[in-house]
């Protein structure tokens, strides 16, 4: 009798420690988000199972998540990126790569205007035409980092418009940081010809913060 009380406490201590063990597991999920030509995605909202939990990429575009499940998908919100769906196969690294000019994403569709605010308020950008293609509306950003403004219709050979940084005139705009950008205002039409022949193709405001 106490031999079978003895395997009957041993067995229920099994269990025991069986039921601890899986409430204690984590899933462990960890990786790289990247764009098609290899650089990091910084700052990139992750939502499990579409519930959002905090979780962003890092500077490097390295993530990792310590979750109380195995999800069924993942998804990457970004910007600039728009957003990447994957479905969990159980992976512990993975390799996550944003489909480059997927800027324009409606993330609407799965955050409120007052989420995806603070999504574009906290993003950092890796260029200037990154940051034009994510925040200023009334410009196109062509494949080769060329400027324009929507809407202009050209007579001459050139597309530029004017760029004017802190109030004086720049040839380009390669070398800002477009996280020290302030604000960006679009002047055309009939304001733009205050610029004179300079102003032609529209005018870009930049304000830097000093």
């Amino acid at each position: 009798m106490k031999r079978i009380t003895s395997y009957l406490l041993i067995f229920i201590c099994f269990c025991f420690s069986v039921i601890n063990a899986q409430k204690n597991s984590k899933v462990i999920i960890k990786g790289t988000a990247i764009d098609s030509i290899g650089r990091p995605v910084v700052n990139a909202s992750i939502l499990v199972d579409d519930i959002e939990n905090n979780s962003k990429t890092n500077r490097k575009g390295l993530f990792k998540l310590k979750l109380d499940y195995k999800p069924e998908k993942l998804k990457f919100i970004s910007s600039v990126y728009g957003y990447k769906e994957l479905e969990y196969n159980g992976e512990k690294d993975l390799n996550v790569i944003f489909v480059s000019d997927s800027a324009n994403i409606d993330l609407i569709s799965i955050m409120n205007r007052k989420k995806v605010k603070n999504i574009k308020s906290q993003m950092v950008y890796n260029t200037v035409y990154d940051y034009f293609r994510a925040r200023v509306s009334g410009v196109q950003v062509s494949g080769d980092n060329r400027v324009v403004i929507r809407g202009i219709t050209s007579f001459n050979s050139s597309t530029d418009p004017l760029f004017i940084v802190n109030g004086s005139p720049v040839s380009n705009i390669i070398d800002i940081d477009p996280n020290q950008i302030k604000s960006v205002t679009i002047i055309k039409d009939s304001k733009a010809a205050e610029y004179g022949v300079r102003g032609a193709n529209g005018v870009i405001l930049i304000t830097l913060i000093k």
